[in-house]
């Protein structure tokens, strides 16, 4: 029984913490900048899964759609990084 609680304190205590650094890293950077941040990780992900995993050889797809794809995912990145530097 105490052992519940105990859980289940711990668990609002993790998600109180989160929303306390999210809320100073908005109040620091401002909301545009944090919002900017996040979009660039999004690119950041997007562009890695895309010229990484999404481009392979097979029956379905000709060789220049690969070279397309992994050209599209390292634009996408670098997109994403600078998003997130400046």
């Amino acid at each position: 029984m105490l052992n519940k609680f105990i859980k289940s304190d711990l668990r609002n205590l993790i998600i109180l913490s989160i929303c306390i650094v999210l809320f100073f890293l908005i109040y620091k950077l401002g909301f545009l900048m944090f919002v900017k941040k996040i979009i660039g990780i999004i690119f950041l992900i997007f562009g890695l899964i895309i010229a990484i995993k999404f481009p392979q050889l097979g029956d379905y797809q000709p060789k220049k759609f690969s070279v397309l794809f992994i050209l599209i995912g390292i634009f996408i990145l670098l997109f994403g990084v600078y998003l997130l530097v400046f």
